[in-house]
């Protein structure tokens, strides 16, 4: 007799209660591959997971200010240094030996003529004319003939004769004095003691101490005085005639020539 429990399953025999109940040799490969491929799966998903994670962090820190590592330090510009050496002014034309700078500074269309009248009678002939007059227009500059001094100062008293503005400029290289009168004004800031260089603007053109002084004369002019002599008499030299010592320059007249 067969158990019951023994019989192998048949036709009139139902086995499905040993299906449910008793395990076969298949079903625990199955599972075990699938928890492989599963854990592997989820390894993947989890390193996936962090490397866009990372990627994520990496972004947002790019996105911030960035952080110096150290304080910055301000590097000043590279500058480089030109020195200019600016020649001293020079006469247009070389002085030649004993001839005396033309004191007034005119260049060509301005209007200037040298009067020879040294000499020439003043006041009724009570007194010489120690000078030549430099006939210019009105405000050209007046420059110093010699390197020397300003060791006076001439300041118009508003009337019709006299010296009006003027200096007297004395070179004690060589010892004479030079003067010049009716000046329309001085050079700002020069003074009486002051060392001046040839060729500096010292005043400029005009009338003042003249007859045309006020009155539409035009009588604008430089009344120029050379006193190279000396005397027990005369502090600052006795005055001879410069006419024919003066520059000679191609736009400048001078009468008689």
């Amino acid at each position: 007799m067969f158990d019951h429990d023994d019989a192998p399953c048949g036709h009139h025999t139902d086995c499905d209660h040993d299906a449910e109940s008793s395990p076969t040799v298949a079903a625990p490969l199955v599972s075990r591959r699938r928890l492989l491929t599963g854990a592997a799966m989820g390894l993947g998903a989890l390193g996936f997971t962090r490397a866009v994670s990372a990627q994520t962090n990496v972004l947002s820190a790019l996105s911030e200010p960035g952080q110096a590592l150290e304080p910055a330090v301000r590097v000043p510009p590279t500058t480089s240094t030109t020195t200019t050496t600016v020649p001293p002014p020079t006469t247009t034309i070389p002085l030649a030996d004993g001839e005396i700078l033309f004191p007034v500074v005119a260049a060509e269309g301005d209007s200037v003529y040298v009067l020879d009248n040294f000499g020439d009678c003043r006041s009724g002939c009570s007194r010489l004319h120690e000078a030549v007059d430099i006939m210019a227009d009105e405000g050209l500059a007046l420059q110093a003939v010699a390197n020397g001094v300003l060791t006076h100062k001439y300041v118009d008293s508003g009337l019709t004769y006299g010296a009006g503005h003027g200096w007297t400029l004395h070179d004690a290289e060589n010892d004479v004095y030079y003067k010049y009168f009716h000046m329309a004004s001085h050079e700002d800031g020069l003074e009486v003691g002051d060392e001046v260089e040839i060729g500096q603007i010292i005043g400029y053109v005009g009338e003042t101490g003249t007859s045309g002084a006020g009155n539409p004369s035009d009588n604008f002019h430089c009344h120029f005085e050379y006193r190279p002599a000396r005397d027990t008499n005369s502090y600052d030299g006795i005055a001879v005639d410069p006419f024919h010592l003066l520059q000679r320059l191609p736009h400048i007249d001078f009468q008689g020539e």
